[in-house]
């Protein structure tokens, strides 16, 4: 059952955030940036078993698609 229940919601924002980390990422703001803290607060405790499993291969870091993924597969199920 697929609909807009209160998990299937905060995994849609959940995904936001991972997004907006990737493209705050690119800009390199300063780490003591707010925006750069929070968004490293609550998306490092998921990426970061990502990273020990697939680490970054050539420079390119592939553990927020793969939890942006996961997250697709299990908002299809709430």
């Amino acid at each position: 059952m697929s609909g807009n229940s209160p998990l299937g919601q905060l995994l849609d924002i959940y995904s936001l955030v991972v997004l907006a980390r990737v493209m705050i990422s690119w800009l390199q703001l300063p780490p003591n940036n707010p925006v750069v803290y929070y968004s490293r607060k609550l998306t490092e405790p998921a990426l970061a078993p990502i990273r020990r499993l697939i680490p970054p291969a050539g420079g390119i870091d592939f553990s927020p698609l793969l939890l942006l993924l996961v997250c697709r597969m299990l908002r299809g199920i709430f």
